[in-house]
């Protein structure tokens, strides 16, 4: 295997890996933004749907810039390469100019914010991944201080973080 080959293998491995995770921040990200009624949520949602669409179409055009000479094509079918990334831009430049059309069709709108339940269904969860990404060692990350044994006199908030109970 030449080393040009190879290097379009591994390419394609590398893309297919990309869509594969994007194909998962999409996903969880719709189903998110849906549920929470969240726009900016659902946006990003939709942009990594975008990311798998333009992957997918690199992922094309590689295996077709990866084919042999032949006799129609006697300089190879690299251009391919460079039409599928031509099609990637045009593209992500109709989803910016979708995207500007419609905040400006919304930029007079008025949006009543939600409370009540819809505050608790998000704020639950981000409670619970801090909670998680912080640890449950007991101890202010910065000053090793244990939030039960505080000096007298000193603010019980500067060195207590309320996840850790």
């Amino acid at each position: 295997m030449s080393a040009v080959e190879e290097s379009y293998r591994t390419a394609r491995r590398v893309a297919r890996l990309g869509i594969g995770v994007s194909a998962f921040l999409a996903l969880s990200n719709i189903i998110v933004g849906l549920w929470a009624h969240s726009t900016s949520v659902l946006a990003m949602g939709f942009e990594f749907a975008g990311d798998v669409l333009a992957s997918s179409i690199v992922v094309i055009g590689m295996g077709v810039a990866a084919r042999p000479a032949d006799d129609d094509h006697p300089y190879g079918h690299g251009r391919f390469e460079t039409l599928s990334a031509f099609l990637v831009g045009v593209i992500l430049a109709a989803g910016g100019v979708m995207i500007c059309y419609q905040s400006l069709q919304a930029i007079g709108a008025s949006h009543v914010p939600r409370v009540g339940a819809q505050l608790w269904r998000c704020w639950l969860p981000s409670f619970f991944v801090l909670s998680c990404l912080h640890g449950s060692s007991g101890s202010d990350a910065r000053s090793g201080v244990r939030p039960w044994s505080q000096t007298p006199g000193t603010m019980p908030w500067t060195s207590c973080r309320p996840w850790r109970l």
